[in-house]
């Protein structure tokens, strides 16, 4: 997926041969959406504010877009449901928002990892000049050219959607709009996901003539159903897509926030309850942690679970590396809750780490490099033996603790700036957003050590646009109301909070005597600014 230096796809333990037909994923109409999708974020950019283009680009494109199937062109990863709309929104930013790129200071935020992991693919270069053999399979040595390859991966993949986030979403008006969206796009796929949960992941084969992979209709019957699928990759990342999607509906149900005119609680239910039958262990999980705590927890107390989240997933290849993990009692404790079938599947997942921790251990600190040299292979028939499923499994393998460490770093780092600087944010309803979406955040990154489902454009997004908004909150100057270009857009979106509320509409005799208070009090505002910041709010003003 990522040319030579591709995250090799989970291999399936077992599975049965479709028709020759399925194997075609690149239909027509496959052909068309992906093309079709160009002028449509186009057209998004010319008629929408920034963040809310950008964000409707990311979440939509992995939502509607066939998955698993793209353009390939020299150098660059697939062009795919992520990587394609991260593109176009990269080039329409630099077209119509220079100034505002300009103001994001790119290479000063958490992206400064991203060219870390570069340099330290020419470590990993370096240690890797020797091809692997097993039996009649050899994987080739790896050569200065994959150095590139690897650098646009990691630009392209993880640095552009992390940027065009952090460079859109500038307040916590602009993270509001960039939540409903994902809340939109969750209740777009109700009535997709109720349909398969009856006739099990057919959607992408009916509109785009083809699943994403063989192995999509056998690998979604969990617990005596059909998991959905709809439009993504697997089952499990439609699963975290409505885990997320219901944590912000909940978030801004707390804000008293209102969709279509109505209050959004019933909508973040609907959501909710979806997520039962998505039939996925690790998602429960994460509900059970964070919508009690969205839902009753102040913002400070979210964003302290988040950050030992967040420290935990840092630990964790350490604790792994220590054998410090009782694999044992997390099989017996997963087969008494939750079945045989998802402890097998945990066991499974514990093992490969296992393996490949062994294996690393040669090469531990740049890893292997690509052409899957880090996985395990039959040494007589060259056949793949590893059952590839956690995302930092493949990067340590790939890249070592170098790799995993600066890539975790980096996906974590706007969580940790919501814990230090949440104090400052003065409104509770920006609190509690930014609060919100740190723990997802930290959610996300922990679902990487199992999974690979968190590597989805869209999230790192997210990341981005979480970490713009701290930002932004916290170097705010004139304690006036939060009021965004998202006000003035098209969408339907309503809000019975503080965000942007005006006293002098107030009714009542003390209403002019309110207005000419808040009138002195923004000019005295105003006069005790410096030269520098208020040139800083007129360029904002006229971006």
């Amino acid at each position: 997926m990522h040319g030579k230096w591709s995250v090799p796809a989970p291999c399936p333990s077992s599975h049965t041969s479709l028709p020759d037909k399925t194997l075609k994923t690149m239909t027509i109409m496959v052909q068309l959406a992906m093309l079709a999708s160009i002028p449509v974020i186009i057209m998004l950019y010319l008629t929408q504010k920034p963040h809310v283009a950008a964000a409707a680009s990311a979440i939509f494109g992995v939502l509607l877009l066939p998955a698993a199937r793209g353009f390939d062109l020299p150098l660059f990863p697939t062009l795919d449901h992520s990587v394609l709309p991260s593109l176009i929104s990269g080039i329409m930013l630099c077209a119509l928002c220079w100034p505002r790129v300009v103001r994001a200071k790119v290479g000063q935020g958490p992206e400064i990892c991203l060219v870390l992991i570069v340099l330290g693919a020419i470590g990993t270069n370096l240690t890797n000049g020797d091809p692997q053999v097993f039996g009649s399979l050899v994987l080739p040595a790896m050569q200065p050219t994959d150095i590139v390859n690897d650098a646009v991966w990691v630009g392209v993949s993880w640095g552009l959607p992390f940027l065009i986030g952090r460079i859109v979403t500038r307040s916590a008006d602009e993270l509001r709009d960039v939540l409903m969206i994902l809340v939109w796009g969750g209740l777009l796929y109700l009535p997709f996901a109720s349909i398969e949960l009856i006739t099990g992941p057919n959607m992408q084969t009916w509109v785009y003539g083809s699943p994403p992979n063989p192995f999509t209709y056998y690998q979604q019957v969990k617990f005596g159903g059909f998991r959905p699928v709809v439009f993504m990759v697997h089952g499990l990342n439609f699963a975290l897509y409505m885990f997320i999607a219901a944590s912000a509906a909940l978030i801004l149900s707390k804000v008293k926030q209102r969709i279509l005119g109505a209050p959004i609680l019933p909508a973040a239910i609907a959501l909710i309850i979806m997520l039962v039958p998505a039939r996925t262990v690790g998602v429960w999980l994460y509900a059970l942690i964070a919508l009690p705590l969205i839902a009753f927890a102040r913002p400070r107390v979210q964003v302290l679970v988040a950050l030992l989240l967040a420290i935990l997933v840092l630990s964790y290849p350490a604790i792994r590396a220590a054998d410090a993990v009782p694999v044992d009692d997390l099989y017996a404790v997963a087969e008494e809750y939750v079945g045989e079938q998802a402890a097998k599947s945990l066991f499974a997942r514990l093992k490969t780490e296992d393996e490949i921790l062994t294996r690393t251990q040669e090469r531990l600190a740049f890893g292997w490099g690509g052409y899957g040299r880090f996985q395990i292979f039959d040494p007589f028939t060259g056949e793949a033996l590893s059952v590839l499923d956690g995302f930092w499994v493949m990067m340590i393998g790939q890249g070592g603790a170098v790799r995993v460490l600066l890539m975790f770093t980096f996906l974590l780092l706007p969580v940790f700036s919501a814990y230090r600087s949440l104090g400052r944010v003065r409104s509770d309803a920006a609190r509690r957003m930014i609060a919100g979406l740190a723990l997802i955040m930290a959610l996300r990154a922990a679902d990487m050590i199992p999974n690979a489902a968190g590597s989805e454009g869209y999230l790192t997004f997210l990341c981005g646009a979480l970490s713009g908004a701290v930002r932004g909150e916290v170097t705010r100057r004139m304690p006036a109301p939060m009021q965004s270009e998202s006000s003035q857009t098209p969408l339907p979106i309503e809000s019975d909070g503080d965000l942007g509320r005006d006293d002098s509409n107030a009714r009542g005799p003390e209403a002019p005597l309110a207005a000419i208070s808040k009138g002195s009090a923004s000019l005295g505002a105003l006069a005790s600014q410096g030269p520098a910041v208020r040139r800083r709010n007129r360029d904002e003003e006229q971006d």
